[in-house]
């Protein structure tokens, strides 16, 4: 008989293993914007489905495809990105 081992979610997995999921999604992301441009919101979520069928991974969808789309040059930078050091500079 196998001692029982707790379960343990693919995202605790991950961070036992050092790795964010949005630092993962987003990786990934820039990866597919390098290899296949182009592709619509719609078909960057069909292959992050293809990519992370696992059902933990599902809620990181749109961090996907918001880092696919600003990869590819698609849209700007999240502007909150930028706005930490802007408020920076202004207090000084």
């Amino acid at each position: 008989m196998q001692p029982s081992h707790q379960a343990q979610s693919y995202q605790e997995q991950c961070r036992q293993d050092g790795i964010s999921c949005r630092s993962c999604v987003e990786h990934t992301a820039r990866s597919v914007a390098t290899l296949s441009s182009g592709m619509t919101p719609e078909q960057a979520g069909q292959t992050f489905r293809l990519l992370y069928s696992h059902p933990d991974c599902l809620i990181n969808e749109h961090d996907f495809q918001w880092a696919y789309l600003e990869a590819d040059g698609q849209v700007a930078p999240i502007a909150s990105k930028k706005i930490a050091p802007l408020v920076q500079i202004q207090a000084a």
